[in-house]
C-alpha cells in the first residue's frame, strides 16, 4: 500500500438503518455508510466527488482491480470509481465528435459510415466493457475499438444509418468502460426520406485532407474522400478533377464512374507529390447534377527538402504563422507551427524573445538527419510556462538546444519528450510547479519518457515547492512504464529541486550518468531504480564522475531504491555532506574511487548566484575515469585538461586565461545573384585562439541590407580554447544593385564584437513562366484496346523571356495507355501558347493514370497535367489490378523489422473475385497483419495487402507475394525487394551539395568561395586520409575539415575557381577516407570568359591574424597570408613590411602573374609582456594599395 506498490484495501459497512445525510452536491440520499479505500494510487488530498456511489460500484472497482473486462450483475451498470485514483495512474476517456448527424437517407437504405474517435488521455489502460447503439443506427463494423485501450491511444467507432421511417430519427452510442465519467455517449441524428421519385443529394467526407510533410518529388500514401448520394435519385457525375493553386502536386483516382445510385457512395483516392518546398494546396472538385454542384474537398500538404544537409527555418516574436514563410526575413511566430512544416535535417532558429509555452512538437527526423530547434542566443529565447507542460516533444531524432524554459504552474514538466533518441542540450529549465504543492501527479524540469535520450549541459534548478517533495525532480529519466533505457546524462548542473537532482524510476535501465554536478536538492542527489509496476529491473547503469554535494534531503546522496540489478557501477564520484546518508546501494554492491571531501567550488552559494567551477585545490581535479565520460565540459572546454578527467560538470582549466576570437575570412563577396533567389553558401570560420572558453552571446547579420543575407552556424553557446566553428552565409537579394551587411559575433573576447563584411550584387533577370491549363484531364470509360477522342492541354508562357522546351512526354504509372501530339516545338515566345493533344487507349480494365510532363527552363519545371481514365472490361469475369505492382524496402538493419508497406488489390472486372487458399510470401518478407483482403472481393471493390521486411543477412534480398484466385491471370505475383543493412559500427559520408557550379569568371581572376558540407552520418569516427583538387579550382582556405570527423558531426570544404583560359572548365575534389564508399568526389564546373581590359587587383586573405599568448623571447608557429592576383594584368610589388613584435618570411618576389598567388608567413616574436599589435603592409601597383593585415598577440 506504499508508493511503488499496487495494493487496494476497501473497508465498508454493509448497511445503515438511518435516514441518510447530505452529499457534497447538497442533495440527500438515504442509508449512507462510511467507506475507506487505501491504495498508493489514490488522488491528492482535498478531492471531492459529486457522483453517487453504491455497493455495486465497489464491486465493479474490485473487478477492475483484478483485470476483468466484463462485470457481474448490476455492477455492469454501476458508476465507475476510477475518479478516486490518480497518484500513479489516471484513466480519462473522451469521444470526438460527441455527435454524428447523417444527411437525408432513403427509408430502408443504409448510409455511408461516419466515425467518432475514442481517446484514452490518461496514463493507464482503459477496459471497454461494451459499445451499444440505439435507434435506426448500427455499428458499421469498420471501427477499431476492442476490449481495452492503452494510455495515450485512440480507436474509432463506425456508425451507419438505415431509417425505418421518414422524418427525423435519433439514437445514441453508449461506451461502457473503466474511465472516469463512464459511460461516454455519442448522440446520433438523421432524416429518413421517401423512396419515391426525387433528387440526388451529394456530399464529400471528409471535406478536407491534410497530408503533412512530404519530401519534394516523392509521392505520399493515398488518402480517401467518400462521395455519397444521400438523395432519392441517381447522382450523375460529369467530372472529378483536382483544381486550384498547386493542382499539379496532387493526383486522384476514383471508382465513381458516371453515376452513383441513391443512397450509394464511391471513393476518391488522392496522393500528394510536392513539386517544391512549403505549403501546397489544391481542391478535389466533383461536378454533378445535385444541388450545390460542384462539391469540393480542400487539399493541403507541405513539401520538405529530402536532403540531409537540412533546411534552415526561422521563428521570431515579430513573425506570423499565417503569412510568414519561415525564412529569416519572413519568420513564423511559434515553434509549434514550425514543427508542422519541418522535416529530417531541418534546423529551426528561434530569435531572442518570450514565447508562450504549453505546446507540442510532433515531427521526427532520422538517425542521420535530426530536426533541431535552437535558440540562436543561448537562453535568449524564453518559453513561458502555462497551466500544463510547457514543451512536450513526441518526435524522434529531435534536438532541443539553448532555451530558457519556465515550468508550468500545474501538471507537469518544463521539457518533456516521448520521442526516441531526443537530444536535450544546454537549456535553462526551472520553476516547475512552484505553487502547486506536492502534487503526486509528478513532473520535472527535464522529463524523458523514451529510449536513447541525450541530456547534456543543462541547468535544472528550483523545480517543485520549497519543501521536500518526492514527485518533482530536476531531471527525470523514464517517468512511465514506456521503454526508457539507454539515456546518456552528462555535464548537467541540477540543484535546489524539491525531489531528486536526477531520478531514474519506472522503466529505467542501462542509463549512463556521468560528470554531473548535483547539490541542494531536498529529497536527494541521484536515485537509481525502477518500479511502480513497470516490471523492469534497473541494471547495467553507470554512475561516474559526478559531484553529489550538500543535498539536505530525506533520502541521501546516491541511493538505489526499488528494483535494481547486480551490474550497476558507481565509480569515481565525489559524494559529501548529504543527509541522511551519502551512498546507499542494494544487492551487496559497493562504490569504488569515491571522494569524500568538500569539492571546493569557486563560490558555493547553493543558488543561481554561485560559481560552481573548481578551485585549483579541489579534490575533484584529475581523479575521474575516462570510461563513458564526455570529451568536453559544461563550458565546452576539452577534457581532460590535466592527467585525468575531473569530477563534475566543469573541467578545471586553470586560474587565469582569456578567450581570443577571430573570423576568417574577414569579408565575403557574392557573385551576381538574381533578385529573389538564394546563392550557394559561403563559409566563415570563428576561431578561439585563447586559453579559455569563448562564450557567445549572439551571432547575427547586421547592417544596411541585413535582410538580404542569412546565416546558420555550428557554434552553439561557447567555443572551447583552441577550437573553431563554422558560420555559413547565403545571399538572397531583395533588389538590384550592390547589397551590403555584416556578420556580427558578440562574445566575451576583448575584441568583441567581431565582424565580417558581406557584399553582393542583385541583378534582375528576364525569365520564362510556364503553366498548363487545365491541370488534369479525365477520360470517360473506354473499352480496353480502343482509342478515345483527343482532349487538349494548353501550354502558356506568361513570362518575359522565351520558354526553352526540352521535352513533352507522358509519364507515370500507366504512361503507355496515353499518347500525346503537340505543336510546341523547342521554344515558346513570351506571351505565346501552344496545344498538346492527348488520347487514351487503356491496356487493361480499371482506373489508369499518368501525366503530361513538360520539361523546360521555367521555374517549377517540369510542369504536369494529371491524366485519368477508366478501362472498361469486355469480359464478364473478375480482373485483378495491383497498385503498386511491386514493393521496394529501404536499407534495414539485419534482424530488425521494417514498417509495413501496402499494395491495393482492385477487382476491375464484372464479377466477384474469389481467392483459392492462402496468400503465399517468400524471402525475408512477412505479412504485416494490417491488410483486409479476405476470401472474396466484389466487382469494383478493393482491399489491401500489408508486408514488412526482416533481413536475415546484408545485401539485396528478394521475394514475392503470390495470389491464387479465379481471375484469368491467376496466379498474380507482387515482386518484393529490400536491402539488409550492416549492424557493424562504421562511418558514413554524406556530401551536400555533391557538385559546385561557378558560372562565368574572367580568365586569371579568382571567384568567391563556395562550400560543400561533409557529414559523417555513421556511428564511428571518419578518418580523412587526403583531400585533393584538380583543374582550375583550389581550396579556398576557409574550410573546416581536418583529419577526422566525429560520428554525427560535419565540416565544410571551401573551393574557389580561377580559370586559366576561356570556355567550360571542369575539376574534381577527391576525398579519401575510411568510409565504405571511399573515395568520394565533388564535381566542379565553371566558365572562363575573356577580360574586357587589363586591371591590377589583388586579394589578401586573411586580413587579420591572432597569435594568442607566446613566451617572451620565443617565436610562435607561423600563420600564412595568401596574396592572389584577381585582376587581368600582372601585379608588381614595391615592398612588404611588418611592424610591432612580429616577423615575416616573404615568398612573393617582385611580381605576381594574373590568377597566381603567393604566401607570406608571419609569426609572433614578443620581446615584452602584454598585448602586442602590429601590421603587415603590402605595397604594389594594384588598386587599393597598400593592402594591410592586422596582427595581434600577447607576450608572457
Amino acid at each position: 500500500f506504499q508508493p511503488g506498490g499496487d495494493g487496494l484495501l476497501i473497508i465498508v459497512f454493509d448497511e445503515n438503518s438511518g435516514s441518510g445525510g447530505t452529499m457534497t452536491t447538497g442533495t440527500t440520499d438515504g442509508g449512507q455508510v462510511e467507506c475507506v479505500i487505501v491504495s498508493p494510487f489514490i488522488v491528492s488530498a482535498g478531492f471531492k466527488s459529486t457522483t453517487r456511489h453504491y455497493h455495486e460500484s465497489l464491486l465493479r472497482l474490485m473487478e477492475q482491480g483484478l483485470g476483468l473486462t466484463t462485470f457481474a450483475g448490476s455492477s455492469a451498470s454501476a458508476n465507475n470509481m476510477s475518479e478516486f485514483f490518480g497518484a500513479g495512474a489516471t484513466s480519462t476517456a473522451t469521444v470526438s465528435p460527441t455527435s454524428l448527424t447523417f444527411a437525408n437517407q432513403t427509408v430502408g437504405t443504409t448510409s455511408a459510415a461516419q466515425f467518432s474517435t475514442l481517446t484514452n488521455s490518461g496514463s493507464t489502460t482503459i477496459t471497454i466493457g461494451g459499445i451499444t447503439i440505439s435507434g435506426d443506427f448500427a455499428l458499421a463494423g469498420l471501427g477499431t475499438c476492442g476490449t481495452s485501450l492503452a494510455a495515450g491511444s485512440s480507436c474509432t467507432i463506425s456508425v451507419n444509418f438505415t431509417p425505418t421511417a421518414t422524418g427525423t430519427r435519433t439514437g445514441t452510442v453508449t461506451v461502457n468502460d473503466s474511465a472516469t465519467g463512464s459511460p461516454q455517449t455519442i448522440s446520433l441524428a438523421g432524416s429518413g426520406v421517401s423512396s419515391g421519385t426525387g433528387s440526388p443529394a451529394a456530399s464529400l467526407s471528409p471535406t478536407s485532407l491534410t497530408f503533412g510533410n512530404q519530401n519534394v518529388g516523392t509521392t505520399s500514401a493515398a488518402r480517401a474522400v467518400t462521395l455519397s448520394n444521400s438523395g432519392s435519385a441517381a447522382l450523375s457525375v460529369t467530372s472529378i478533377a483536382v483544381t486550384g493553386t498547386n493542382a499539379g502536386d496532387f493526383a486522384q483516382s476514383n471508382n465513381c464512374g458516371s453515376s452513383v445510385a441513391a443512397a450509394g457512395s464511391c471513393t476518391i483516392n488522392v496522393t500528394f507529390t510536392p513539386a517544391a518546398s512549403g505549403t501546397r494546396s489544391a481542391t478535389v472538385t466533383v461536378t454533378d447534377n445535385a444541388t450545390g454542384s460542384p462539391h469540393t474537398a480542400g487539399l493541403t500538404g507541405s513539401g520538405v527538402s529530402s536532403g540531409t544537409g537540412g533546411t534552415n527555418y526561422y521563428v521570431s516574436t515579430t513573425g506570423s504563422d499565417s503569412s510568414g514563410a519561415g525564412s529569416s526575413s519572413s519568420p513564423w511566430a511559434t515553434i509549434a507551427y514550425a514543427s508542422t512544416k519541418v522535416g529530417p535535417g531541418s534546423t529551426v532558429h528561434v530569435a531572442p524573445g518570450t514565447y508562450s509555452g504549453q505546446f507540442n512538437t510532433n515531427s521526427s527526423g532520422t538517425s542521420s538527419a535530426y530536426i533541431t530547434y535552437v535558440s540562436d542566443t543561448k537562453w535568449g529565447a524564453k518559453i513561458a510556462g502555462g497551466s500544463s507542460s510547457t514543451w512536450s516533444n513526441y518526435g524522434a531524432y529531435v534536438t532541443i538546444q539553448g532555451f530558457d524554459v519556465t515550468g508550468p504552474t500545474g501538471c507537469c514538466n518544463a521539457i518533456y519528450t516521448a520521442g526516441n533518441a531526443t537530444q536535450i542540450i544546454g537549456n535553462n529549465v526551472h520553476s516547475v510547479q512552484n505553487s502547486n504543492g506536492c502534487s503526486s501527479t509528478g513532473g520535472g524540469g527535464i522529463v524523458v519518457d523514451s529510449t536513447n535520450a541525450q541530456v547534456i549541459g543543462n541547468y535544472a534548478h528550483d523545480n517543485g515547492p520549497s519543501s521536500a517533495c518526492n514527485y518533482i525532480h530536476g531531471i527525470y529519466i523514464a517517468n512511465s512504464s514506456n521503454p526508457g533505457s539507454g539515456a546518456y546524462v552528462a555535464n548537467n548542473i541540477s540543484f535546489r529541486n524539491s525531489g531528486w537532482g536526477i531520478q531514474l524510476w519506472h522503466s529505467a535501465t542501462q542509463e549512463t550518468l556521468v560528470n554531473n554536478t548535483i547539490f541542494n536538492n531536498l529529497t536527494g542527489g541521484i536515485v537509481v531504480g525502477a518500479g511502480s509496476g513497470s516490471g523492469v529491473t534497473d541494471d547495467n547503469t553507470v554512475v561516474s564522475n559526478n559531484i553529489v554535494y550538500n543535498n539536505p534531503g530525506t533520502d541521501g546522496g546516491i541511493v538505489e531504491e526499488g528494483s535494481t540489478g547486480t551490474h550497476n557501477t558507481y565509480t569515481d564520484n565525489l559524494v559529501f555532506g548529504n543527509t541522511p546518508v551519502n551512498i546507499s546501494l542494494q544487492n551487496g554492491l559497493t562504490a569504488t574511487g569515491t571522494v569524500s571531501a568538500n569539492p571546493l567550488f569557486v563560490n558555493f552559494s547553493g543558488t543561481t548566484t554561485g560559481d560552481y567551477h573548481l578551485q585549483s585545490s579541489s579534490p575533484a581535479i584529475d581523479v575521474g575515469t575516462s570510461t563513458s565520460a564526455p570529451t568536453t565540459d559544461y563550458d565546452g572546454n576539452t577534457r581532460p585538461q590535466g592527467g585525468a578527467w575531473d569530477i563534475g560538470a566543469y573541467e578545471y582549466a586553470g586560474s587565469s586565461g582569456s578567450a581570443t576570437a577571430g573570423l576568417a575570412p574577414a569579408s565575403l563577396t557574392f557573385a551576381n545573384q538574381n533578385v529573389g533567389t538564394t546563392s550557394a553558401a559561403q563559409a566563415i570560420t570563428l576561431s578561439n585562439t585563447g586559453s579559455a572558453a569563448l562564450s557567445i552571446s549572439s551571432i547575427a547579420v547586421t547592417g544596411t541590407n541585413s535582410g538580404d543575407f542569412a546565416q546558420s552556424n555550428t557554434c552553439g553557446g561557447s567555443v572551447a580554447a583552441g577550437a573553431t566553428c563554422a558560420i555559413s552565409v547565403t545571399f538572397k537579394p531583395t533588389a538590384s544593385g550592390t547589397r551590403t551587411a555584416s556578420v556580427t559575433v558578440t562574445d566575451n573576447a576583448s575584441s568583441s564584437p567581431q565582424t565580417a563584411s558581406l557584399t553582393g550584387s542583385g541583378v534582375a533577370a528576364s525569365t520564362a513562366a510556364a503553366s498548363l491549363s487545365p491541370t488534369s484531364l479525365t477520360f470517360a470509360s473506354q473499352n480496353v484496346g480502343t482509342t478515345s477522342a483527343a482532349q487538349t492541354v494548353t501550354l502558356s508562357n506568361t513570362g518575359s523571356a522565351a520558354l526553352s522546351i526540352t521535352s513533352v512526354a507522358i509519364t507515370g504509372t500507366n504512361s503507355s495507355d496515353f499518347a500525346q501530339t503537340n505543336g510546341c516545338g523547342s521554344s515558346l515566345a513570351a506571351g505565346s501558347t501552344c496545344t498538346i493533344s492527348v488520347t487514351f487507349t487503356p491496356a487493361a480494365s480499371g482506373t489508369r493514370t499518368a501525366a503530361v510532363a513538360v520539361t523546360d527552363n521555367a521555374t517549377g519545371s517540369p510542369q504536369t497535367a494529371a491524366l485519368t481514365g477508366t478501362g472498361a472490361s469486355t469480359s464478364t469475369g473478375p480482373v485483378v489490378s495491383l497498385s503498386p505492382a511491386s514493393l521496394t524496402f529501404p536499407s534495414q538493419a539485419v534482424g530488425t523489422t521494417s514498417g509495413a508497406q501496402f499494395v491495393t488489390l482492385t477487382n476491375t472486372g464484372n464479377s466477384t473475385l474469389t481467392f483459392n487458399g492462402s496468400f503465399v510470401i517468400s524471402g525475408d518478407f512477412h505479412f504485416a497483419g494490417l491488410g483486409n483482403c479476405a476470401g472474396t472481393v466484389a466487382a469494383g471493390a478493393s482491399c489491401t495487402i500489408s508486408v514488412n521486411f526482416t533481413p536475415t543477412t546484408t545485401g539485396t534480398r528478394t521475394g514475392a507475394v503470390t495470389l491464387n484466385d479465379n481471375a484469368p491471370t491467376s496466379p498474380q505475383t507482387i515482386p518484393l525487394s529490400g536491402t539488409g543493412g550492416s549492424t557493424s559500427t562504421a562511418p558514413a559520408v554524406s556530401l551536400s551539395p555533391t557538385s559546385l557550379t561557378f558560372g562565368n569568371q574572367t580568365v586569371g581572376t579568382a571567384s568567391a568561395a563556395q562550400a560543400v558540407t561533409l557529414s559523417n552520418t555513421g556511428n564511428a569516427t571518419l578518418t580523412i586520409s587526403s583531400l585533393t583538387i584538380g583543374g582550375d579550382f583550389a581550396f579556398a582556405g576557409s574550410g573546416t575539415c581536418g583529419s577526422s570527423v566525429a560520428a554525427g558531426a560535419s565540416c565544410a570544404i571551401s573551393v574557389d575557381f580561377a580559370p586559366t583560359t576561356t570556355g567550360t572548365r571542369t575539376g574534381t575534389v577527391t576525398i579519401t577516407d575510411n568510409a565504405s564508399n571511399s573515395p568520394q568526389t565533388i564535381s566542379l564546373t565553371g566558365s572562363g570568359v575573356s577580360p574586357s581590359g587589363g586591371s591590377t587587383t589583388v586579394s589578401v586573405s586573411p586580413t587579420s591574424l591572432s597569435f594568442g599568448r607566446v613566451k617572451v623571447g620565443h617565436t610562435s608557429g607561423s600563420q600564412t597570408v595568401t596574396v592572389r592576383n584577381t585582376g587581368t594584368a600582372s601585379v608588381t610589388f614595391s615592398s612588404v613590411t611588418i611592424s610591432g613584435q612580429f616577423v615575416d618570411t616573404n615568398n612573393c618576389g617582385g611580381s605576381l602573374a594574373v590568377g597566381a598567388s603567393c604566401a607570406i608567413n608571419v609569426a609572433s616574436a614578443p620581446t615584452s609582456s602584454g598585448t602586442q599589435t602590429g601590421t603587415l603592409t603590402i605595397s604594389d601597383n594594384a588598386s587599393g594599395s597598400p593592402q594591410t593585415v592586422s596582427l595581434t598577440g600577447s607576450g608572457h
